[in-house]
């Protein structure tokens, strides 16, 4: 049987450890400090991908995943912070969008007039989308730059770990209960039309 192949990423060690622990006949490879876990759940071979905190670590360790596996398709998740009041912990995003939040255009200076971050204007696409965003993560916007260069089918996944508007405090445990979620789904027969 020919396996599809899904490339599943996350950059702490509690947004993947529970996947790798469901992986059957899994093995472990490490290219240029970047881990990868492959394996298999169902009628899937699964790539797990490490990919580190911060958008360089995670725009090389998916140009790594893409080019060393293949993926038919690739599924980013993890925790995220949410940017809405009625978006709380615990509440899922799947992702259709994705902006650069760094990406701020700043007035020129003269030496000694130093910087005022009221002055700086956001560049027209991340003015188009980021102020109705939805929840923030370190990591997206390298991996999804990664996907579109390569035409690499995505899907990004996020449950909601805290929010800072409505001061719901960090609850890493979140990132189980999604990855919890994604193997009930890569378990279920009738999931597979899906993802083939």
């Amino acid at each position: 049987m020919k396996y599809r192949t899904i490339l599943i990423q996350g950059a702490l060690d509690i947004e993947i450890q529970y996947l790798i622990d469901n992986l059957e006949n899994k093995e472990n490879l490490i290219i240029s400090g970047y881990e990868f876990f492959i394996g298999y759940i169902n009628n899937f071979k699964i790539i797990i991908s490490k990919t580190l905190i911060g958008v360089v670590n995670s725009t090389i360790s998916t140009t790594i995943g893409i080019l060393k596996f293949n993926p038919n398709i690739v599924i980013n998740q993890g925790i995220a912070g949410s940017h809405k009041n009625n978006i709380h912990i615990g509440d899922i995003i799947i992702g259709e969008k994705c902006c650069n939040i760094n990406a701020y255009s700043m007035p020129s200076k003269g030496k000694n007039e130093g910087s005022n971050p009221f002055e700086w204007k956001p560049n027209k696409r991340a003015e188009e989308i980021q102020f109705g965003n939805l929840s923030e993560d370190m990591e997206s916007i390298g991996t999804y730059t990664v996907y579109d260069r390569f035409n690499i089918p995505c899907v990004g996944i996020r449950i909601i770990s805290n929010n800072e508007i409505t001061n719901e405090i960090l609850d890493k445990e979140q990132a189980v209960i999604l990855q919890k979620l994604l193997t009930n789904f890569l378990n279920d027969k009738n999931n597979l039309s899906i993802l083939l």
